[in-house]
């Protein structure tokens, strides 16, 4: 059993002869409905502080180096991890780019952003992609595992190609609108925990 097409076929190209059920990861519905949001201007990164695989520090510098790009922008950053510090150094003194600890409840974190990044080297399928998208907030991502299986195809860059990044970051700020709704209503019905314990329950018992 795994959690997207994505994984499958990695299991297959690694030797997998058994039969492959895909389960997809199932969240909580929001409590709250969408925000009406007009423009992006706080870009949210949620997760484990650790560059191998998060890449936070890819986007600080792409954040750093196009200033015209964000300039009525702020990034948020969320998030415990062994490279915290680092991260702390390469931010100090700059006011558009605020670090607050992993949140257990992230309801706030949801409340403040317009845009959530993945910019990491590989993931499976994030939970806070699915959230998210569930709340009506856009998502860009790198072109891997579970976020190229998810998200538009123009929704997504490059792994550690600052260039792609700016360019899909430019291309969703004008165009996230129309596209969000089929999303978080395919999040909604696909990524339910109802959902979820359903296609578990029938990957297990094969019925």
């Amino acid at each position: 059993i795994t959690i997207s097409e994505s994984m499958k076929k990695l299991l297959i190209e690694r030797g997998a002869r058994k039969p492959i059920s895909v389960v997809p990861n199932g969240i909580q519905t929001p409590p709250t409905t969408p925000q009406n949001r007009s423009d992006i201007q706080t870009i949210g990164l949620l997760g484990r502080i650790e560059f191998n695989q998060k890449q936070q520090d890819f986007m600080v510098r792409t954040f750093l180096n196009h200033p015209k790009v964000f300039e009525d922008c702020r990034l948020l950053i969320a998030g415990n991890g062994p490279d915290e510090n680092k991260l702390k150094a390469m931010i100090a003194g700059n006011e558009n780019i605020v670090m607050i600890p992993w949140q257990e409840n992230p309801e706030s974190f949801y409340e403040q952003i317009d845009l959530l990044i993945i910019p990491s080297r590989y993931e499976g399928v994030p939970l806070v992609m699915l959230e998210a998208l569930a709340r009506g907030i856009p998502v860009i991502g790198s072109g891997r595992d579970g976020m190229k299986d998810l998200l538009p195809h123009t929704w997504t860059f490059e792994t550690e190609n600052a260039d792609a990044l700016i360019e899909t970051f430019s291309h969703v700020r004008q165009t996230w609108q129309n596209e969000i709704d089929p999303l978080r209503q395919k999040v909604l019905s696909e990524h339910s925990l109802e959902r979820f314990k359903v296609n578990f329950s029938k990957a297990v018992i094969g019925q």
